[in-house]
């Protein structure tokens, strides 16, 4: 086989895969193409989650002068899935692989 048609076919291989996993998470999700990831925190590790678009996510001490928001957790309004992947650098990989198919930014 030659570099051509073996970059070819890995090619369509890569994008047949992109395409079942889109339509599987749009599926899931309801959310139609804006599929955007962020990195998160599971369990003091490294991951990746979607986006969460509810306006009260990660807010902690809710109407006090401390009032922050966590926006590396991962709570009961964020949407599924999320991956702890362990390493920062394959986070930050999977995070640019999975924003650049959506069209997001990473």
């Amino acid at each position: 086989m030659s570099m051509t048609t073996h970059s070819v076919r890995l090619g369509a291989d890569v994008a047949a895969a992109r395409h079942a996993a889109v339509a599987e998470l749009c599926a899931i999700n309801d959310r139609g193409l804006r599929l955007a990831w962020r990195l998160v925190s599971l369990d003091y590790q490294p991951g990746i989650a979607l986006v969460c678009e509810s306006p009260d996510h990660g807010r902690l001490y809710e109407g006090t002068p401390e009032e922050v928001r966590d926006e590396e957790g991962v709570y009961d309004c964020c949407p599924w899935p999320y991956l702890e992947v362990g390493t920062p650098a394959l986070a930050h990989y999977l995070l640019t692989l999975l924003n650049t198919d959506a069209g997001g930014a990473a």
